[in-house]
């Protein structure tokens, strides 16, 4: 898309190297900087539904390779849920059969918040996989999503080719039931029984899930309206002394204030998609009791003030 993807990397904390060892994981939180940063630095509101259409096969390494080899659509879906902690540990993808439909959601651990942006980006993922599996035959019912309907809702409609229904009960790509059967057009059961196995190796050999830094975000979201997301809080919370929460966060790699600062910029992300929020009612949601610190952390996030941001932002968007 002709950003400095060297730029973009730096002012999410990270490397091209880090980003190229395919061994390597990195957290939640800088992945979740990286892709603001990258959408950011498009001016593309829409940048997760964009980058998933341009999907090709085998960027998602072992997990693509364990799809195109399975016998049937319902298969595939049920590897990339088994196996999707091989590439985060954010969120898990549910398949349930509901009647005639075939829901296919996601759900996010430990109270974990994602953007629109990203989550917009997982359902594309998965229905424009989904045709790429089938030869196309892949034809979902509709597509749900929790957050309002943005300004460029018509990407949806292009990209889904469906229904697509927002402030919904879930995130999630509606099937019928009968398209679980559709067969992969490139499968090889041999080869899969062989990505089935390494899978499993490389799950079981993974790190456990940072779990106690999951729930400090949880709760420290829970607190940040009411002003009381400090780490004397949330120790006391937790039943432990701060000295204690500050050294188990650093055992994760992160500090509490760290864990607070990115949680407020994805917060702040989320309410700037409801327009009828003003700046200050985003800023006490966030946890800043005056105005004027919420503008100046806003301008260390993204180098000019919330106003600036958020007349930018809906400008580009209304020109898509």
């Amino acid at each position: 898309m002709g950003a400095d993807v060297d730029a973009i990397c730096r002012g999410a904390g990270l490397s091209i190297v880090e980003l190229e060892d395919p061994d390597a994981r990195i957290s939640f939180e800088s992945a979740l900087r990286l892709s603001l940063a990258s959408a950011d630095a498009v001016s593309d509101p829409a940048f997760g539904l964009h980058v998933a259409a341009r999907y090709t096969p085998g960027v998602f390494g072992l997990l693509d390779y364990l799809a195109h080899s399975s016998q049937t659509l319902g298969e595939a879906i049920t590897r990339l849920s088994r196996y999707n902690r091989l590439l985060q540990d954010a969120a898990e993808t549910l398949l349930e059969i509901e009647g005639e439909h075939a829901v296919i959601w996601q759900r996010e651990l430990d109270g974990v918040w994602m953007p629109p942006p990203v989550i917009e980006n997982a359902m594309a993922n998965l229905v424009v996989i989904g045709r790429v599996l089938t030869g196309g035959r892949m034809a979902p019912v509709e597509v749900t999503f929790r957050h309002p309907a943005p300004d460029y809702a018509g990407e949806h409609e292009r990209i889904f080719q469906t229904r697509v229904r927002f402030e919904a009960e879930r995130d999630a790509v509606v099937l019928g039931a009968r398209d679980l059967d559709l067969p992969v057009t490139n499968a090889d059961p041999g080869l899969c029984s062989i990505l089935d196995r390494h899978a499993q190796k490389l799950l079981d050999g993974l790190p456990q899930v940072a779990r106690f830094r999951a729930r400090v975000r949880e709760l420290c979201a829970g607190l940040l309206k009411d002003g009381t997301a400090n780490a004397a809080r949330v120790a006391q919370k937790l039943e432990m002394s701060e000295r204690t929460l500050r050294r188990r966060l650093k055992e994760e790699g992160t500090t509490f204030d760290e864990l607070v600062d990115d949680l407020r910029r994805a917060m702040t992300q989320h309410y700037l998609d409801y327009p009828d929020m003003s700046l200050e009612q985003i800023a006490f949601m966030v946890g800043y009791s005056e105005a004027s610190a919420f503008r100046r952390a806003f301008r260390r996030w993204y180098g000019v003030s919330p106003a600036s941001y958020r007349r930018d932002r809906n400008g580009r968007a209304g020109g898509k």
